[in-house]
């Protein structure tokens, strides 16, 4: 009766536009957070007044009065607070503020000796609105992000912060959730809501970068396949051709490259960079926030494991995009005067350096659009993807191309103006070159590869293919030496070349190709997210 007294008071004392019955069997869609917890703090105060003066008139004539009145109390407030929670839509301010309440009260309801069986699990009840909230903010992002990379213009904010807007926009929306992530402080809840909370952050965050570099996915198709094809010699096997052999890129892809400039990769590639900082920023103020606003203690390690996929993911997908640019100036923009022109017609008459004067203007725009931190990064993406063409040029690169014993110095001369053009150190650094130690990684192999096999005669490339002996890289030396006998125009290279002629797949060209797989994955699982 007098918990049925408390609600009619309530009711009658706040509003008229809350109307609801008193017996918590009707229960009561109208009985809001707001309402129940007025009921709380009326409770807690009256509680303990009446144990200690309503309730002891009673203890003459029954044992313990209060407890069994609290129990009937508990009763009657667990039927309600279910109905209020169950039509609450979602974890709010109200509803985080009557949890709070609802520990005080559990605390006095201990103090007042209730039975711990009497008080429903707080954990059980918030569960829910934990989900549904986690839920609604998936929903929530996942939408942001469809609408804000369709409007965005892919331009840099200023010229210090040289990423665009979208991704400014999404991690102040991701920040905002931080007060409500904290708000609950059942521990029992907490770390499951945090956890679940970051794991949602980070999805939104994968998905944000597999979309963003969802329309470079043809990266591979830009590198041609070997242009070596037998079937493609003109009758009788004359090996010379005025056609280079190379296969075109796909007009479809086409279309997508001419869409976005160098300029707008750029700010792309300043997005992914500037997600892959701001997570690792987030991820240390979430770690803050939790050691000053709650008892809850996360270890190190634990906070690790809730980041450590999406940077990983982020840091491939930064990688692609450097990769996507540098393989777009090198086998595109300069398609038809490296890849498809360079040692035509002769080695002799087309040198390398007009290729790294034309290079040279992309580079400095590049860099110069990129964040600071990512130049070494693209430089060095471009370094590799040029020193690759050329390798492209000298063995795959189609039977216009036609080399003699002479012509592996201008590949050891050319090679080293490549090395130079790249490498800086010390006095010689600038923004735009990379280490020694990098740039010789890759041009130290293809100098020897360039004085051994193609400094041999023909018959001594067969007799050691033939026998290779204990060549390490007996296999990979194999598919050199068809490569080089391809381009030469002897009788004996064109018959061995006839012979073998179904043993001209190429391994390594085909896994450059189809490198890229952490982005590629990211890509596929961003998108299904």
């Amino acid at each position: 009766s007098h918990y049925n007294h408390v609600l009619q008071s309530i009711r009658f004392n706040l509003t008229r536009d809350h109307p609801f019955q008193t017996s918590s069997s009707s229960l009561l869609p109208s009985l809001t957070p707001q309402i129940f917890l007025l009921v709380v703090d009326h409770l807690s105060k009256q509680l303990p007044h009446m144990k200690d003066s309503f309730f002891g008139l009673f203890e003459k004539y029954i044992p313990d009065p209060f407890s069994i009145a609290l129990k009937h109390y508990l009763s009657l407030f667990n039927g309600d607070l279910k109905t209020t929670l169950q039509y609450a839509p979602s974890l709010t301010s109200e509803t985080a503020r009557l949890q709070r309440s609802l520990e005080t009260f559990y605390m006095l309801c201990n103090e007042l000796s209730c039975d711990p069986d009497d008080l429903i699990d707080l954990t059980s009840l918030y569960a829910p609105l934990v989900n549904t909230w986690i839920q609604q903010q998936e929903e929530r992002f996942s939408q942001y992000v469809t609408s804000v990379l369709s409007s965005d213009t892919w331009q840099p904010l200023d010229e210090k912060r040289k990423h665009s807007g979208s991704v400014n926009d999404l991690f102040g929306m991701m920040r905002s959730t931080v007060p409500t992530i904290f708000s609950l402080s059942l521990i029992t809840l907490l770390e499951y809501f945090i956890t679940s909370m970051v794991r949602c952050i980070t999805r939104t965050i994968e998905a944000y970068a597999a979309t963003l570099i969802f329309p470079y996915s043809h990266l591979g198709e830009l590198i041609p396949p070997s242009a070596n094809d037998v079937a493609a010699v003109p009758s009788r096997f004359h090996f010379w051709s005025s056609s280079t052999n190379i296969q075109p890129i796909p007009e479809a892809v086409m279309l997508v490259i001419n869409e976005h400039s160098l300029d707008q990769l750029c700010v792309r590639l300043n997005n992914l960079n500037f997600c892959h900082h701001e997570l690792e920023k987030l991820k240390t103020e979430l770690i803050d926030y939790c050691k000053h606003n709650t008892q809850l203690t996360i270890p190190g390690e634990r906070w690790n494991d809730l980041f450590v996929d999406s940077l990983v993911n982020l840091d491939a997908a930064i990688s692609y995009m450097s990769q996507y640019l540098a393989t777009r100036i090198v086998y595109v923009d300069m398609r038809k005067e490296a890849v498809e022109g360079l040692y035509i017609p002769s080695a002799s008459k087309t040198r390398i350096a007009p290729l790294l004067e034309q290079i040279f203007p992309k580079l400095i725009t590049i860099c110069n659009f990129v964040a600071d931190d990512l130049r070494i990064r693209f430089v060095t993406s471009l370094f590799q993807t040029f020193i690759e063409m050329y390798e492209y040029v000298l063995l795959w690169g189609g039977p216009s191309r036609i080399y003699s014993l002479s012509d592996h110095m201008v590949f050891i001369e050319d090679i080293q103006e490549i090395e130079d053009f790249f490498r800086g150190e010390g006095e010689q650094a600038s923004p735009y070159t990379i280490s020694a130690e990098v740039v010789q990684t890759f041009t130290i192999p293809l100098k020897m590869m360039a004085g051994d096999l193609f400094n041999q005669s023909s018959d001594a490339l067969i007799k050691r293919y033939n026998d290779p002996g204990d060549d390490a890289l007996a296999q990979s030396t194999q598919e050199n030496i068809i490569a080089v006998l391809f381009h030469r125009s002897d009788n004996n290279a064109r018959k061995f070349i006839k012979q073998h002629s179904g043993s001209m797949s190429v391994r390594v060209l085909e896994s450059r190709r189809k490198r890229n797989a952490t982005a590629l994955t990211l890509i596929k699982r961003g998108l299904d997210l």
